[in-house]
């Protein structure tokens, strides 16, 4: 019989926490439920889990730096945002599709919660093994490409049917994104079928120094747009703000791309 799943639920509060372990331990899964984020580490750090279920809004840490701190501990720990403040999403940017499978609503749909662990678990179930995992990823990647594709076909066609430069320039930028979604899913799928890439120690320190620059100028970029988008408080201009907006998340993205990189530069060398 295969090992049921490890989950490490966290929620500050004692009810939703005590029904949603009662419901996974229901379906077959080992769950460790704790309202303490703190404890939340401590448990990473002697054990380990196939997935965490996090809160977004806690005190001691949000769920994002819980999921970080984990991180630190368990590198390849899955997770599942759950969160009553959907709306607040957007001041996250990036951090929330870096650091989560998903973000569900609340109140919760616990079968669409269950659904979903299924789907996060899926390529590091005990019933798979890595072959399976690789074809099955090479599987994913060429189906997401042939999304990416209907992606660019279907801005291109609005790029032809509309005159405003607004719409043109979003679909512009869905556009260009979908493309270069398209070329980091097939570099994922040859690296699996062709030849494995590798990062060595000596190819990163060979670089670092200027890839600190960069993060700085990376820091630069996303301190003006905030300072911009500060300046337009309450002034009406719906489509500078709207674009500002984009730079900025955009921006943070880049930054957390780097962040991550600092992570595996660390993990390299874990003692400077």
């Amino acid at each position: 019989m295969d090992k049921p799943l490890n989950i490490l639920l966290v929620d500050n509060d004692p009810a939703q926490l005590r029904t949603l372990s009662l419901y996974l331990e229901s379906e077959g899964l080992s769950v460790c439920a704790t309202t303490d984020p703190l404890e939340a580490t401590n448990l990473v750090r002697g054990k380990t889990y196939d997935l965490l279920v996090v809160d977004l809004m806690m005190p001691e840490m949000d769920g994002i730096e819980l999921v970080k701190a984990c991180r630190h501990i368990q590198k390849n720990l899955s997770a599942i945002l759950i969160t009553g403040h959907i709306d607040k999403m957007d001041q996250y940017g990036s951090d929330i599709g870096l650091y989560f499978k998903t973000v569900l609503p609340k109140p919760l749909d616990i079968d669409l919660l269950i659904e979903e662990i299924s789907k996060s678990t899926r390529y590091g179930g005990n019933d798979m093994s890595t072959k399976e995992i690789q074809e099955k990823l090479v599987e994913d990647m060429q189906s997401w490409m042939k999304i990416e594709d209907a992606a660019v076909s279907s801005t291109g066609a609005i790029i032809e049917k509309t005159d405003n430069p607004v719409i043109r320039m979003v679909m512009e930028i869905i556009q260009r994104d979908s493309l270069m979604h398209r070329h980091v899913q097939e570099f994922i799928k040859d690296t699996l079928v062709k030849e494995p890439v590798v990062m060595t120690t000596d190819e990163l320190a060979d670089v670092w120094e200027m890839i600190e620059k960069h993060i700085e100028i990376e820091k630069k970029t996303i301190d003006t747009a905030r300072d911009a988008l500060e300046a337009l408080k309450g002034k009406k201009m719906v489509v500078q703000e709207y674009l500002l907006n984009y730079l900025l998340v955009d921006e943070q993205k880049h930054d957390s791309l780097l962040e991550t990189l600092a992570m595996i530069k660390k993990g390299m060398y874990p003692y400077g």
